[in-house]
This record gives C-alpha cells, sequence and structure tokens, in this order.
C-alpha cells in the first residue's frame, strides 16, 4: 500500500535500543539485520522489538559478516527465522543479496556523472553481472519459497543491485526475465557506502523511473545529504533506513559495535553536528541521539509537504 509520506526504520541490534526509542513515544518501523541473529547452525529464537512497535524489515545482513563471501544460512532457513521471529501482515522480508561495495573497490566519475569499478575487494573474484545475477536467483528462491509455503503474512521485497547505473539497469532486466516486473516491493542496494549524494538520487530516480509511481522503493542506508535531496521531490522514495542515530554502530571496517567511542549528533536545524569521545553512558548517549534523529526526520518530513524549502 502507497502512503502518502516517507517511511524511517530505526536500525537496531539490540533491546536496550528498543527500549530508548520507546522513550520517543511515536509508533517505531525497525531495521533488523539477521546476520547479527546467525548462531553458526541456527537463527537466534528472537529478535529486539520495540513495545511501540509498527513495522519490521528484516534485510538479509551481508554487511555483518566480516569476510563476507557467500551467506552461511540458506533461503529457506532465512524464511523459516522471519516466520518465528513473528513478521506480519506490512512486515518486509528483503531477499539475500550481494551488495557490490563489499565486493569490488570504486570512486565516482564526475565526467560519466556514474561510479567506476576499479577492482574487487580482497578475496573475491568474478564480474559484477555474476554477482547481479545471484542477487536475482536468491530473490527469485526466496520469492517461490513464499508463494509455495503461505506461511508469512509479510512482503517479500525484492532487492536492486548495483553501483554503475548499467547494472542497476541489468538487475532490472534480469527480474524483468523471471516475470517478477510487476512484483510491488523493492530496495536500492549499494547506496550506504557511496559518498555521493548526488549518485544515490540518480539511483533511486531510475528505479523509480522504471518501476512506475505504484511501487514501494526502499532505500538501505542513504546518507543525510541524499536524503536531502530525495526529500524536494515527494513520490521518488517510499521508506529508508540509518543506523545513525546509533553512536556505536559498526564502521567501514566492521569492528566491534562496542569499540566505538561514543558520538553525540546535534541536529541544528540545517545539519548535524557530532562531537566525539563525550564522557557520557552508552544509555543517555543513544537517548540523546535519537531524540535528535527525530528532529531531523520531522524537519525532512515538512519538506516533502512544502512546508520548507532548503534554500
Amino acid at each position: 500500500m502507497k502512503l502518502d509520506r516517507t517511511l524511517f526504520f530505526w536500525a537496531v541490534n539490540r533491546p536496550s535500543e528498543c527500549e530508548v526509542l520507546d522513550e520517543l513515544g511515536v509508533p517505531l518501523n525497525i531495521l533488523v539485520s539477521a546476520g547479527l541473529f546467525w548462531r553458526g547452525i541456527r537463527f537466534a529464537k528472537r529478535i529486539p522489538k520495540p513495545n511501540n512497535l509498527n513495522l519490521i524489515m528484516v534485510d538479509s545482513g551481508a554487511q555483518q559478516f566480516t569476510k563476507f563471501k557467500g551467506y552461511p544460512y540458506t533461503n529457506r532457513a532465512y524464511y523459516y527465522a522471519a516466520c518465528k521471529w513473528g513478521l506480519g501482515e506490512g512486515d518486509f522480508l528483503v531477499a539475500l543479496d550481494y551488495p557490490l561495495t563489499l565486493i569490488f573497490r570504486f570512486k565516482s566519475d564526475p565526467d560519466k556523472n556514474d561510479i567506476t569499478l576499479v577492482g574487487h575487494r580482497d578475496g573475491f573474484s568474478h564480474t559484477p553481472e555474476y554477482w547481479i545475477r545471484k542477487t536475482v536467483e536468491n530473490a527469485v528462491e526466496l520469492v517461490g519459497i513464499h508463494e509455495d509455503l503461505g506461511w508469512g503474512r509479510f512482503n517479500i521485497m525484492l532487492p536492486v543491485q548495483g553501483l554503475p547505473l548499467r547494472l542497476y539497469e541489468l538487475c532490472l532486466d534480469l527480474y524483468k526475465e523471471h516475470g517478477l516486473s510487476d512484483w510491488p516491493y523493492w530496495g536500492a542496494g549499494s547506496v550506504c557506502d557511496v559518498p555521493n549524494p548526488n549518485h544515490v538520487f540518480r539511483v533511486i530516480t531510475l528505479l523509480r523511473k522504471r518501476l512506475g509511481q505504484d511501487k514501494w522503493i526502499h532505500a538501505w542506508g542513504p546518507s543525510v545529504t541524499a536524503m536531502k535531496l530525495v526529500a524536494k521531490h515527494p513520490g521518488l522514495l517510499d521508506s529508508w533506513d540509518s543506523s545513525m542515530w546509533n553512536p556505536l554502530r559498526a564502521g567501514r571496517d566492521h569492528e566491534m559495535l562496542m569499540a566505538r567511542p561514543v558520538a553525540l549528533r546535534t541536529w541544528n536545524g540545517r545539519g548535524f553536528i557530532e562531537r566525539r569521545g563525550v564522557r557520557i553512558d552508552r544509555r543517555a548517549a543513544l537517548a540523546y541521539n535519537s531524540k535528535e534523529w527525530l528532529k531531523f526526520l520531522k524537519w525532512l518530513e515538512r519538506i516533502q509537504k512544502g512546508q520548507m524549502t532548503l534554500t
């Protein structure tokens, strides 16, 4: 069901984060990465949920593995876990994708207004087209499991992977070959690690143009700057998520969460001012950052409704 506003999903890793978010007093949509709850031979019995829960999105969790070469769990085990975790009507389960940002090194190409791949990351091989096909094959298999078993009332979301725009086009073409062009729920992959907000905007615009206005489009982890661009175009994006509200998030090198110094982010009405190394306990930092992030979300919503302009 399409909405007249863009939904935000709070990325959560543990129950303490849900407790802090509940204190905001607003309905909460949460994003949970399945990889965090894989216990080596099976998934955990439960995932953290706030009391004031609205919607859940469970994504594949590729970013959670320090040496990602492939998923340690099958599509069927992943689907069973989603059912066990209580995903229900309106919730989302994202197909297991292969983020190209984990596989390839890349750089911005201002002459082409695009991204250029400059080589594999250590331990990887194969062409980008190979990884795009694996993403689509996983999605097709998960859709088949969902339709055959029919256990869950949740929605399957199809990730569209790429980095250069031509690869997003290829991914969409492959979905079309499998008869999934009319699938209602889609997501823009590999936009969280791209430093150029204009490229993120171009990717989301491409998906909207190819998929049409009646499809749901989600973006995983776009930057604050990218979302400022998106907010000026109501209807371009249906939902997005971020772990940036959490001061102890994992960085590019996937270090342990607790190894990161506490950072406070204050929203000043134009952007975030960040202070690192603050002597404050983790829960207080979470509470502070979540309140400031909520101010930012309300600011974005006013722009989308035309009540504010970015000047």
